[in-house]
This record gives C-alpha cells, sequence and structure tokens, in this order.
C-alpha cells in the first residue's frame, strides 16, 4: 500500500481511535491543515489510556483502584459497605455512541443500592488491576459480582488469567451486545441470536466459566436530522438489566448463606427411558 501512494500517519490515526466528537472534528482540521494549508488550526487528538476505570460522575479516567476508592468512597449517597459490582466492558466502548449503553447500566446499579467499579480494556489486565485490592492479582478481591461483556474473543482458560479468575471466586455474569439485529429486530426474531452469535456470544465466555447469558444492550436507529441519513447507537435493553439486578441481590446473599443452608435442584438430560441411565 505505500507503494501505491498510501500514507499511514499514526498523528491521524490517534483521533480515528477514540471517536469523540472533538477529536472527529480535528481529524478533519488536521487533514486540512497538512494537505491544504499548513496556517488551518487543530488541536491534538485526546487519546485515551489501554486500561482504565470510567465511571460518568468523574472528571477523567481512574489508572488505579486505590484512587477510585477515594474519589468512590466519598460519594455520601452509596452506602460505604454496600456489594460492589465489577462492570467489564471494551474499550472501544468508552465513546459517546456505545457510553449510553453503560452510562443507564451504572445509574440502575447505584439506584439498586450496590457500588459500582466500570472498567476497560484487556481482559487480564483489567481482571489483575481493577478487580483486586492492591496491584497484584493474589490479593483481596474488590468486588462481590461481575458483569462482563469481555471473553468474547479470549477465553479465560490457561494463563495467568485462569489464576486471576480463580483467586477472584466471585460469580460473573455474561452481558451480551447486539451486533448482527437491532434491539427491535430480536424481539421480533422467535430465532433470537444467531448461530454465529451464539458462538463468540454465549459459547466461548461459558469456557470461561461466565454464567446467565443476558442480552444488556444493542443497537437502535436513529435519524440525523442534519443528514437525513440514519444512524446507530446502542443502547440498554432495561427490561432485561432491571431483572438482572433483582438476580444479584439474590446471588449475593446466596453467596454468604452458609452451605448447610442451601437447597441444590439437580437437573439430568435422560436420555432413552429407564434407570439404566442414571450414574
Amino acid at each position: 500500500l505505500k507503494k501505491a501512494g498510501f500514507v499511514f500517519n499514526s498523528d491521524i490515526a490517534a483521533y480515528y481511535d477514540y471517536r469523540t466528537p472533538g477529536n472527529v472534528r480535528n481529524l478533519v482540521f488536521r487533514v486540512a491543515n497538512l494537505a491544504i494549508d499548513g496556517k488551518i488550526p487543530f488541536e491534538k487528538a485526546v487519546v485515551l489510556p489501554e486500561k482504565g476505570i470510567y465511571h460518568p460522575d468523574a472528571d477523567g479516567i481512574f489508572a488505579n483502584f486505590a484512587d477510585f476508592e477515594r474519589w468512590d468512597l466519598q460519594r455520601e449517597h452509596l452506602e460505604p459497605d454496600a456489594p460492589r459490582i465489577g462492570i467489564l466492558f471494551y474499550r472501544s466502548y468508552v465513546s459517546p455512541a456505545d457510553l449510553q449503553s453503560i452510562v443507564p447500566l451504572v445509574r440502575l446499579l447505584e439506584k439498586s443500592g450496590f457500588r459500582v467499579l466500570p472498567t476497560f480494556g484487556p481482559e487480564s489486565s483489567v481482571v489483575s488491576d481493577f478487580m483486586f485490592k492492591g496491584a497484584n492479582g493474589a490479593k483481596e478481591p474488590a468486588v462481590d459480582f461481575i458483569l462482563s461483556y469481555l471473553f468474547k474473543f479470549k477465553g479465560g482458560i490457561g494463563g495467568d488469567i485462569q489464576v486471576y479468575l480463580r483467586n477472584l471466586n466471585v460469580p460473573i455474569i455474561n452481558l451480551i451486545r447486539l451486533y448482527y439485529n437491532d434491539i427491535e429486530g430480536w424481539k421480533g426474531d422467535p430465532k433470537g441470536l444467531s448461530p454465529a452469535a451464539v458462538s463468540w456470544s454465549i459459547a466461548i465466555p461459558e469456557l470461561s466459566g461466565l454464567i446467565e447469558p443476558t442480552v444488556a444492550s444493542g443497537r437502535t436507529k436513529d435519524l440525523d436530522l442534519a443528514s437525513g441519513g440514519e444512524t446507530a447507537v446502542y443502547e440498554p435493553v432495561m427490561e432485561n438489566l432491571d431483572l438482572l439486578a433483582a438476580r444479584m441481590k439474590k446471588w449475593i446473599v446466596l453467596r454468604k448463606k452458609p452451605n448447610k443452608d442451601k437447597k441444590i435442584a439437580i437437573l439430568f438430560y435422560n436420555h432413552s427411558q429407564g434407570k439404566q441411565n442414571i450414574g
């Protein structure tokens, strides 16, 4: 491509990497500055770190759990000893169009009485750096429960991530984002998720130990009044999240209950009738 005249400019790529309105606007100005007139003003790209803790009420991204916890404990409307829910999502979700599915989830959980730890980045580093109290993955877990958009294209079996998950030892619910269909189309489709979506959104996370796959967000179509064209943003499936918040309260109660007080149901598949199949 370089021989054909294509130019690969890391400066330009930085604008596109984090597509906020300001970065997109200055991307155009920067290209014009380079290609048309060097006097055209532009601002430098706002760069998003590879991993971090994002909260809609904070002024910026937190680089470690200790700084976030100090800020979080100063918020008087939340109980200091309330259960903390970790949210894991991809770095690409930290953009205006994608945060519309993350921010309502944070608000719902806090309204339900939870403290929330919303994090983004690669699976291994997010779990090891933010889900424990301290910088070492072998220390005390910082969360009571996790909701995860991660582990879709990379499993948690083998390597350091498997050790981190074992040491963490908390339930991780599998949050699913709709990519092949919008929310209304998914609701009206009797098949639900497509076979391709089932493989990466349910099967792979299940191998990593994630449970209760839940469609949590998806695309909605929006009309751009300026251009007349359709745009797509990702929004939450609130009825599923409402149910999930109630279930997490039950899960946390169950985790604290002594084993002798728990009741377990065992379901088995009795293929062909007969007691000979019961091992």
